[in-house]
């Protein structure tokens, strides 16, 4: 049985198509690239934690997902980061859930755990807080950390925020050779802000 479609290409084309067929049945088989593992188990943490936080349930005739009570949702939550230890995403799922049963010090903790750091929303957590000065320190962090590229929207960020709360330090020609001198990059754009006073 001749495959008709074969009988036009030349001699390269069928190499190129050989080639091609076999990655792709072999993408197919293995899979893109993912793990299959590390796939299943992002899977099994994604389904722990909405049964952690949602329930089924019938509701007037109809199946709805209802989520749980605050407390309950964050016991819950906190069995499923025994499974799932040291995972960013539930200990910030925590952190919101704590920081709405009150629990400040104990969300603050969870934020502060999430490996690499996640500045920003330990900055979003202390601007919820009014706890204005302690964000500007983690603005300060953020600043130097940026790269080149994101340097102008970090000290935009941190001036706006220091002059919206009245924060002296951060508006003091101390501050900004402290800066310039940790990143030569800085310079530039204290030049550049400057020119749109």
């Amino acid at each position: 049985m001749k495959l008709y479609f074969l009988q036009h290409f030349n001699l390269l084309q069928k190499a190129q198509f050989a080639v091609y067929s076999t990655i792709l049945v072999g993408a197919l088989i293995f899979g893109f690239g993912q793990n299959q593992k590390e796939k299943s188990l992002q899977s099994e943490k994604a389904v722990a934690i909405e049964k952690a936080l949602y329930i089924k349930t019938e509701f007037f005739g109809a199946n709805a997902i209802v989520p749980f009570p605050t407390a309950q949702a964050r016991e819950n939550l906190s069995e499923v980061l025994q499974r799932f230890p040291d995972d960013a995403e539930i200990l910030i799922k925590l952190a919101d859930l704590d920081e709405k049963l009150g629990n400040f010090d104990q969300a603050e903790q969870e934020i502060s755990a999430v490996k690499p750091e996640n500045l920003t929303a330990l900055a979003n957590f202390y601007e919820r807080r009014a706890q204005f000065e302690k964000k500007a320190e983690i603005l300060e962090k953020i600043l130097a950390t940026v790269t080149e590229e994101k340097l102008g929207e970090a000290f935009s960020t941190l001036i706006n925020f220091a002059k919206k709360h009245d924060l002296e330090k951060y508006q003091k020609p101390d501050f900004f050779q402290k800066i310039i001198n940790q990143n030569n990059a800085a310079f530039s754009v204290f030049q550049q802000y400057v020119e749109k006073l």
